[in-house]
């Protein structure tokens, strides 16, 4: 029921948050990285491109897993399941290794800047973390666990195969 059901919905929810992650520059502008509270004016316009770009990737991985996921999940009473359950764990762990590394990137950015805007503006100014560095988070856990359900998912078909064959 775990790599049927759940995994695909683990999937899409983990999806979503990259995809509101991605679209957080352009768009959605209370996403942000990082707050800046400060009683001066403070410029700060440096952005980690090489995060965003590899969290565009990253969404696409985890669509592409989604996708394979909600496939086996189809053709899971058939048990030839194996092969889609095989690619959705595959993109699923590609995808959660480069989230994981993005939220990384994105932790050590932001305490960059809060330690280079502290020691600026001798502490009149502070930056807090955002909510996209929590989407970021909450996406690379979904991830590797839904990618754990994608391989109990080539697990389940191998024992249903061999069962499958017992019987003739």
């Amino acid at each position: 029921m775990f790599e049927r059901f759940v995994t695909p919905l683990l999937f899409f929810i983990a999806w979503l948050f990259l995809l509101l992650v991605t679209l957080s520059v352009p768009i959605i502008k209370s996403l942000n990285l990082f707050h800046i509270n400060a009683d001066v004016e403070v410029g700060v316009s440096v952005v980690s491109a090489s995060a965003k770009v590899a969290i565009n990737y990253a969404c696409a991985f985890t669509f592409l897993a989604l996708l394979f996921a909600l496939l086996a999940s189809f053709r899971a009473n058939q048990s030839k399941s194996r092969i889609p359950s095989l690619l959705a764990s595959g993109f699923g762990i590609f995808a959660a290794l480069l989230t994981t590394i993005v939220f990384i990137v994105d932790v050590v950015f932001v305490s960059i800047v809060k330690s280079k805007l502290k020691d600026h503006t001798d502490g009149a100014a502070t930056a807090n973390y955002g909510a996209a560095v929590w989407l970021v988070l909450v996406a690379a856990i979904l991830l590797w666990v839904a990618s754990f359900g994608a391989c109990c998912g080539i697990l389940k078909t191998r024992r249903a195969r061999r069962a499958e064959a017992e019987k003739y």
